[in-house]
């Protein structure tokens, strides 16, 4: 793989944000600068507990981008409204859209966000390397019958989608970090954001079994059984984490001493730590 320039070679942005807070003037939906209303309805309640009455939807005149407005609800814990702002189609959201929404509410608090990651076919990055080489923290991998590949889910603190998006000619890591995410790593304010990588880095993780360190291990542990676990495990090597649970079952514990690290997540943390640096400016 070819030495990349990060702040060149990989794109990172926010594709989604939620936004959840209180109105400043009660009851009253306020002007979001730089949006149109284009629609104001009721909302269908598909749970017995129905959350919200109504949605807006709002588009920036600028960027494009989509703004999602749910409000009027009848239960105390929530807050008067949530906000989902979206980035239009092979761009991201800009720092000017997501404030001016955050400016309009009290108590405004990060519930939800997006962070891509775009590899251009440059990397070497598609389906079958995340196959062989993502590991994601302890993100558990979904079933991989789909084109696009699932660590994680909807219900857990996190969930990163990787596939390739054909808008803008390259491959996505997402990471949707939900809201107990955010909120163990004092990210729920947008001035937070700029700490964003650090808290990221351990999750973003490509890495390769080093086989001789593996071999050396079992060489001096189980002897009798080396060659056949090496061999065993070395068939499986195009899934990384088939690998890893196979050496699990073998009674090969603490298996993560045994992933040696790739050089694009030096690139890729780099071009997180770029656009951090980006938003630091805004705040």
């Amino acid at each position: 793989m070819s030495k990349l320039n990060a702040r060149d070679q990989i794109r990172v942005g926010i594709d989604r944000i939620q936004i959840a807070g209180d109105f400043k003037k009660k009851g009253e939906l306020p002007d979001f600068d730089g949006f149109e209303k284009l629609s104001d309805r009721f909302v269908r309640s598909v749970t017995p507990i129905k959350t919200w009455e109504r949605v807006a939807r709002y588009e920036h005149g600028e960027t494009g981008s989509q703004l999602f407005i749910l409000y009027r609800t009848n239960l105390p814990s929530l807050p008067d409204m949530k906000a989902t702002l979206i980035a239009p189609n092979g761009r991201f959201l800009s720092w000017n859209a997501v404030d001016g929404v955050r400016r309009e509410l009290a108590e405004a608090r990060l519930v939800l966000i997006e962070l891509a990651l775009d590899f251009p076919p440059k990397c070497g990055i598609d389906r079958d390397f995340i196959l062989k080489h993502g590991v994601f923290g302890k993100a558990h991998r979904r079933p991989v019958s789909l084109p696009t590949i699932y660590f994680g889910g909807r219900r857990s603190d996190k969930l990163i989608r990787c596939y390739f998006k054909a808008e803008v000619v390259a491959f996505r890591v997402e990471f949707q970090l939900h809201a107990s995410w955010l909120t163990q790593r004092n990210l729920t304010q947008l001035q937070n954001l700029p700490d964003l990588p650090m808290h990221l880095a351990p999750y973003l993780n490509f890495s390769r079994i080093d086989w001789t360190l593996l071999r050396n291990h079992l060489e001096a542990t189980q002897p009798e059984n080396a060659s056949r676990v090496l061999r065993d495990a070395r068939a499986r090597s195009r899934d990384i984490l088939r690998t890893l649970s196979y050496l699990t079952s073998e009674k090969i514990f603490n298996r993560h001493r045994y992933l040696q690290s790739l050089s694009i997540n030096r690139d890729a943390m780099k071009a997180v730590k770029h656009w951090a640096r980006e938003w630091v400016l805004h705040v």
